[in-house]
C-alpha cells in the first residue's frame, strides 16, 4: 500500500479543476476574439462592395455627361446651320426684275418667279429638317439630364449608406476593443485568483504530505514492533516458521478493469514494464487492511497496449499471502494488484538469505541461484548485503537472525520464501 495517496487525492482533484477553469477561460476568450474578427471582416467586405458600386455609378455618370455634351454640341451645330441658311436665303426680288424677260444661253425666256418659288420650297424643307434635329437633340439632352439626376440621387443614397456602414463599423470596432479589454482584465483577474488558489493548495499538499510521512513513519515503527513480537521464536521452533510477509511489504500498482470467469484484465501493460509470466497479487481493502483474494499470472501483454490479461489461480496448500490466508472472495472490477518486481523507472533490489531448495511444478529442483535468476528475469536486482537501498529482504529456511534484525532496523520490506515462490510462479 502507498501511504498518503488518499489524503492528497482531493488536493490533486482541486488543482486539476482549477487548471480546467483556466483553460476554459482561455478558450472562451479565443472564441470571442474569433467571432468579433469574423464580424469585422464581413463588414469590411460590405463596405468594399459599396465602394465598388459607387465607383461604377461615377463611371456611368461620366459616360452620361459625355453623351449630354455630344448632344449639346450637335444641337448647337444645328442652330448655327439654321442661322446660316437664313443669312444666305435669297431676299425678296425686285418686282421690276421679275417683269423683265431674261434669256438663257439658248435665248429662251427664264421663269424667274417659278425658280424663286422652288428655291424657297427647298430652303423650307432644310430648315424644317434642322429644326426637327434640334428638337430631337434637345429632347435627348433633357432625357439624359433626368437620367444624370437619377444617377446623382443614387450616388447620394449609396454615399449615405456607405457612411452609415462606416459609422456602424467604427462603433463595432470600439465595442469590440472594449469587450477585448474587459475580457483580458477578467481573464487576468481569474488567472490571478486561480494561481493564488493553486499556491494555497500546494502549501496544503506539502503540509499533508509531511503529516502523511510522519504518520507512515509512526505506523511503520508500530508494525516493526508487532513483527518482532509476532516472530519471537519459542524453544525448539524452526526459524523459518516465524517469517511472515507483512501487509506493508507490497503496495498497489494497478487495478482490475474487467473480469470474465478465471480471466481478468488489469490497467498495466508492456509499456509500464509488465512481462509475460509475471504474477500479481489481487486483493481488496477492508478499511485500511488488505484482504488477499487470488494470484494472477500475466498471459498476454502486447507492446503499446495499456492493459494485460491475467490468468487467475489460487496457490496450492495453505500458502499465506501478505501475511494472511487467501480468502475465497471472487475477483471483481476495482480490486487492487501488486507485484514486488514492478517498480516503474528502476529495478527493485533483493537480498536473499537462507535455503531455497524447492521443486517447481514440472518437478525440477531449484536452489537459491535459480531463484535469483528468476528474480533478475522479472526485472529485479540481486544485492549481497543489506543497506538503506535494499527494497526487499527474502528469508528462506535457516536464515540468519542478524539479517532479519538489520532489515527491520533499516525498514526494508520482508518477504517469506513461500510468497516469493508464489510471485515467481513456482508451485511447491
Amino acid at each position: 500500500m502507498r501511504s498518503g495517496n488518499s489524503s492528497t487525492t482531493p488536493i490533486i482533484i482541486s488543482i486539476s479543476l482549477a487548471l480546467v477553469c483556466v483553460v476554459g477561460v482561455i478558450l472562451v476568450y479565443v472564441f470571442v476574439v474569433a467571432d468579433h474578427e469574423a464580424k469585422i471582416t464581413q463588414m469590411e467586405k460590405q463596405v468594399k462592395a459599396k465602394n465598388e458600386e459607387i465607383a461604377q455609378v461615377y463611371k456611368e455618370q461620366d459616360e452620361l455627361s459625355a453623351l449630354i455634351q455630344a448632344d449639346a454640341d450637335r444641337a448647337a451645330a444645328a442652330s448655327w446651320a439654321k442661322e446660316e441658311l437664313k443669312n444666305y436665303a435669297p431676299s425678296e426680288p425686285d418686282e421690276d426684275l421679275l417683269d423683265e424677260d431674261l434669256l438663257d444661253e439658248e435665248n429662251t425666256p427664264i421663269d424667274l418667279a417659278g425658280l424663286l418659288r422652288a428655291l424657297r420650297k427647298g430652303h423650307g424643307r432644310e430648315v424644317d429638317a434642322l429644326t426637327q434635329a434640334k428638337d430631337l437633340a434637345e429632347g435627348k439632352a433633357e432625357a439624359l439630364g433626368r437620367t444624370a439626376e437619377e444617377k446623382q440621387n443614387a450616388i447620394d443614397r449609396l454615399g449615405s449608406q456607405n457612411s452609415e456602414l462606416q459609422k456602424n463599423l467604427d462603433a463595432n470596432i470600439v465595442k469590440f476593443n472594449k469587450e477585448m479589454t474587459d475580457s483580458r482584465l477578467t481573464y487576468e483577474q481569474k488567472q490571478a485568483t486561480h494561481l493564488a488558489e493553486i499556491n494555497k493548495l500546494r502549501l496544503i499538499r506539502v503540509d499533508l504530505n509531511r503529516r502523511a510521512k510522519d504518520a507512515e513513519a509512526t505506523a511503520k515503527d508500530l508494525k516493526d514492533q508487532v513483527l518482532i513480537l509476532t516472530q519471537t521464536q519459542e524453544p525448539g521452533e524452526d526459524e523459518s516458521d516465524k517469517v511472515v510477509t507483512t501487509a506493508d511489504s507490497f503496495q498497489a500498482d494497478g487495478k482490475i478493469v474487467d473480469v470474465e470467469g478465471d480471466i481478468a484484465i488489469m490497467n498495466l501493460g508492456a509499456d509500464d514494464g509488465v512481462k509475460n509470466g509475471m504474477v500479481f497479487l489481487i486483493y481488496k481493502l477492508e478499511g485500511t487492511a488488505p484482504m488477499a483474494k487470488s494470484l494472477g499470472v500475466v498471459r498476454t501483454t502486447d507492446p503499446g497496449s495499456p492493459v494485460s490479461l491475467l490468468k487467475l489461480y489460487r496457490p496450492k496448500g495453505d500458502v499465506e499471502l501478505m501475511g494472511q490466508e487467501a480468502t475465497n472472495l471472487p475477483v471483481i472490477i476495482g480490486d487492487f494488484v501488486s507485484n514486488p518486481f514492478f517498480m516503474p523507472g528502476r529495478k527493485p533490489k533483493f537480498f536473499l538469505d537462507g535455503a531455497f531448495a524447492t521443486t517447481d511444478k514440472w518437478g525440477i529442483t531449484l536452489d537459491i541461484k535459480d531463484i535469483e535468476r528468476k528474480i533478475i528475469e522479472y526485472g529485479g536486482e540481486i544485492v549481497h548485503q543489506i543497506s538503506v537501498d535494499t527494497d526487499y529482504v527474502v528469508l528462506g529456511e535457516e536464515y540468519k537472525t542478524a539479517n532479519l534484525e538489520k532489515a527491520q532496523g533499516l525498514s526494508s520490506k520482508i518477504i517469506s520464501k513461500a510468497d516469493i515462490l508464489a510471485f515467481l510462479d513456482v508451485d511447491q
